[in-house]
């Protein structure tokens, strides 16, 4: 039922979602022939902006209905680089006087066959384009689909990132990382040069920003030590320190984000002076160096990030981050100094710049459970999805115009990680070797196993979005557990029986997680505490720990799995807990203080670690002999490390699996402790595109 956007298998109405439809339409206009991607753009994408992965993502939706294999294909064939074909037979179905598509109950296993397509389905190829181009949504602009193809601009093999124009032609600076090193250094593109490299240091630049007036670019740069806000000059080539903060080891305190004033006197930059403070705005006077904040009083429990002037210095746009992870986009009158919220939902904001074509409006990106938005909005909060996310890429990161609006850019960001083990013990037989557990070409992270050590708990957005699945504990046999709508979600855990799981879910109308009980065997689930995050259980089961936050501090909280009754743990904050093996102590670390405590029998508590940093609050697990962690020192790769309880000291692992791996978000050992369960990076490219923008 094409214009009900409907299936039918099995007597059994399958709905799709319209753009899907209408990629299987076009299939279907074409038996046995291959439909380019460049006609599906055209013919289905005239709307909004896309890449090739807004299509691939449709195809597996499509593979998924029709319970096809991408490597024994049946229904669709893949052409490579090019583009797909129809297989399966058609048959046209009538129902109240409208054709149906009817999915074949068994797919022909002889690819001869699949091309034999008749007079039925014929007829249905007719009717169904008829009934395509009757309801094809309305306001398609077809003159402005090639005018916005995505075009690369930046092409080199690892990251770029941060573009900024220059005043007065086209030239631009990036930052560019390659694939195997950790250096960032900025180049300068000018038309018809080769790239310019600009700086080759040990530090890490970032947030580059080029001056309105003059030929100088401001850009953050980091190191282990301190970061600063310099300013080079193009013309000759010095550079010089504007603002410095140094670091006592805590990575989240520093600069996250700058810009010019229109006038080239000041910068306003994001940044957290200290580890007791959230990040704010702050004006920085150039001539004097002097900086103050831009608000007389700070927001409490508020992040505030990613400043941008309008180009007429009217107003600053910025957003703010709460600690339930909300966050919003807020613009500052400039005149009149009252600060007014765009934008409502719950997302949150990677990069905006305002749309020098439309005055008053901003384009932004928008990252809604591991999915990426490009959007525009005007300053009353109506906005439009310019461009739509893709299965396992970032989109629309950090958009950028050019000085005339005419030129959008922003940057894709691909990666996938996969699940892996290694044996801790130097004695086994399997030492040393590196053991693939989850595998697939999106991300799957955070893995935990089972008590029993039978089965594995892991996040993956191989449906599209971060959703909970479970697997053998050999990765095979993987489905997913928490198909509960639109929510996020960021860890997982197992009951002591092994066989509840347990998540912290949120959907885009609330304000805070609550805890999610869900059946491992029948998929059934409920909440089982509200403003609830974190969770792990007690050894033997009878508590339930978990933390929240009230009026913006984290404790740690547990439950009784007998009576309900909920205590309060910590009284001097506290994010995530671990029992010890023997259930007789208890570790916690904090959200915005890196390191590792024990709670004592009353309540007091003792730092044992400075490790593991406030952005690994999951990279930690205890085991008999000590706490298994991620390491990060300055620059360099992350390493597993070791605190032993006996010895009172860490180190790092020294095991040749793992030595060299990119490692992610993820941490567990097998409850006999022979084996740690890790997340590593495979792949991890970033470019930046543009499109035309009139």
């Amino acid at each position: 039922m094409p214009n009900r956007n409907c299936l039918v298998k099995d007597g059994r109405t399958v709905r799709l979602q319209l753009k899907i439809m209408q990629v299987l339409l076009c299939l279907l206009e074409n038996p046995g022939k291959t439909v380019t991607k460049e006609h599906l753009h055209e013919r289905v994408w005239q709307d909004v902006i896309i890449t090739d992965h807004s299509i691939n993502r449709a195809i597996s939706q499509l593979r998924k209905v029709f319970g096809d294999d991408t490597r024994d294909p049946r229904v669709i064939e893949t052409i490579p680089k090019i583009g797909y074909r129809i297989l399966c037979p058609v048959e046209a179905v009538y129902d109240e006087g409208e054709p149906a598509v009817e999915i074949p109950e068994t797919p022909v296993a002889s690819r001869g066959n699949t091309r034999k397509v008749g007079a039925l389905a014929a007829i249905l190829l007719m009717l169904a384009l008829v009934l395509w181009q009757r309801n094809s949504m309305p306001g398609e602009k077809p003159a402005q689909a090639a005018e916005k193809r995505i075009v690369p601009l930046t092409t080199e093999i690892g990251h770029e990132r941060f573009l900024s124009f220059g005043p007065r032609d086209s030239s631009f600076v990036y930052v560019h990382k390659d694939r195997e090193g950790n250096q960032w250094d900025i180049f300068l593109n000018r038309p018809g040069r080769d790239p310019e490299k600009l700086t080759d240091t040990a530090d890490r630049e970032s947030h580059l920003r080029f001056s309105p007036i003059s030929n100088e670019i401001a850009f953050i740069e980091n190191n282990p030590e301190r970061v600063r806000i310099v300013l080079l000059n193009l013309d000759s080539r010095q550079t010089r320190s504007v603002f410095e903060l140094t670091k006592i080891g805590e990575f989240q305190q520093g600069v996250g984000g700058l810009d010019w004033s229109p006038d080239g006197a000041q910068i306003v930059f994001a940044a957290r002076l200290s580890d007791k403070e959230t990040m704010g705005l702050f004006f920085l006077d150039i001539a004097s160096g002097l900086y103050t904040p831009v608000f007389a009083t700070a927001q409490e429990h508020v992040w505030e990030r990613f400043p941008a002037f309008s180009d007429d210095g009217r107003y600053l746009a910025f957003t703010r981050l709460n600690d339930r992870g909300t966050e919003q986009i807020y613009y500052l009158d400039m005149a009149g100094g009252e600060t007014h919220r765009i934008t409502g939902s719950d997302e949150e904001i990677r990069g905006l710049d305002w749309d020098k074509q439309h005055p008053g409006s901003l384009v932004y990106c928008s990252e809604i459970n591991g999915a990426y938005f490009l959007k525009k909005t005007d300053l009353s909060g109506n906005s439009e999805v310019l461009l739509n996310p893709f299965g396992n890429g970032s989109v629309g990161i950090n958009p950028q115009f050019n000085r005339d609006g005419t030129v959008l850019t922003f940057e894709i960001l691909t990666y996938s990680t996969n699940i892996y083990r290694t044996a801790m013990d130097s004695g086994r037989a399997d030492w040393g070797q590196l053991s693939p557990v989850v595998a697939s070409s999106f991300r799957d992270w955070q893995p935990q196993i089972s008590p029993d050590g039978s089965r594995i708990v892991f996040l993956s957005n191989r449906s599209g979005e971060n959703r909970v699945w479970i697997a053998d504990a050999n990765g095979s046999n993987p489905k997913m557990v928490s198909d509960l709508g639109t929510m996020s979600t960021c860890s997982a855990t197992w009951c002591p029986q092994s066989r509840y799981v347990y998540f912290p879910g949120k959907t885009q109308k609330e304000e805070g997680y609550h805890l999610y009980e869900v059946d491992s065997r029948s998929g059934s689930s409920r909440v089982v505490e509200e403003n609830a995050f974190a969770p792990h259980f007690s050894v033997d089961g009878r508590w339930l720990y978990f933390s929240r936050t009230i009026e913006g501090q984290w404790e740690i909280w547990k439950k009784s799995t007998e009576d309900g009754r909920v205590e309060k743990v910590t009284r001097q904050r506290g994010f995530s807990a671990r029992e010890g093996r023997d259930g007789g102590s208890l570790y916690i670390n904090k959200l915005a203080q890196p390191g590792i405590w024990q709670i004592n029998a009353d309540g007091g508590e003792v730092q044992l670690l400075d490790n593991p940093g406030t952005q690994e609050n999951f990279n930690w697990t205890v085991g008999r002999a000590g706490i298994y962690f991620i390491s990060f020192s300055g620059n360099t790769m992350p390493r597993i490390a070791f605190y032993d309880f006996r010895r009172h000291r860490e180190n790092l692992v020294d095991n040749p699996a793992i030595n060299n791996l990119h490692l992610m978000n993820g941490l567990d050992l097998s409850p006999d402790d022979h084996y740690l369960y890790f997340t590593v990076m495979e792949h991890s490219e970033s470019n930046i595109v543009k499109i035309n923008w009139m």
